[in-house]
């Protein structure tokens, strides 16, 4: 799923016998770490839920890990704890939620977030950052249409229709209608030029455009 093989992870997990991967989920990591990854992981799988797998890689300096947004509370006070108590070189970062297919397009900038976050704090993508940052998870959870897509690339192209729609392969109807309900749903004008550039370095920092 990191590296953006979907049809290969759940390929890989039906033939595990692993559950359906959620359609919508959080990347985490823990970095900093001065011993091995085994205490982590055994930390944080009792907080992914029971009769559910943590689904984690082990890197020799960091875990990464996916958790459904439902399991986010009792993610973050893990990570508190590991960073606050156990590891307190241990740095960490909870993304904000994202679809599945988008993840390998999250990772960079999570891992750059990452890289500076200072030792024994945890940061939390969906909550920090710009002043417009809480404004976007209405469209992060909207699952009828790709809002997040659309707004991305109709701040890409600058309030282009044409350019935007041809960009994402839909009519530009389809698009107006989009941004028309990510507008309602954020409470917030994607044409005032502040707006737009927050939430478009918003839109960056989480890796989703």
């Amino acid at each position: 799923m990191l590296s953006g093989h979907l049809d290969a992870a759940r390929s890989l997990g039906a033939d595990l016998g692993l559950p359906a991967i959620a359609p919508r989920v959080r990347l985490f990591a823990v970095a900093g770490l001065t011993e091995g990854a085994d205490d982590v992981l055994d930390a944080l799988e009792p907080a992914v839920g029971p009769g559910r797998p943590l689904l984690a890689v082990a890197e020799p300096d960091a875990v990464w890990a996916l958790a459904e947004p439902h399991d986010t509370e009792a993610v973050r006070i893990v990570l508190e704890r590991l960073t606050a108590e156990r590891f307190p070189g241990a740095r960490a970062v909870l993304g904000a939620p994202a679809s599945v297919a988008e993840l390998h397009r999250q990772l960079p900038a999570l891992s750059r977030t990452l890289a500076t976050v200072p030792p024994g704090v945890l940061r939390d993508l969906a909550t920090t950052g710009t002043p417009t940052a809480a404004s976007l998870d209405p469209i992060l959870s909207y699952r009828r249409a790709d809002l997040v897509g659309a707004v991305a690339a109709y701040l890409r192209h600058r309030g282009h229709w044409e350019r935007a729609a041809a960009d994402l392969g839909v009519h530009r109807n389809t698009l107006r209608h989009r941004i028309a309900t990510a507008t309602r749903l954020m409470g917030a004008d994607l044409d005032d030029p502040d707006t737009a550039s927050r939430t478009w370095l918003r839109l960056r920092e989480n890796g989703l455009a």
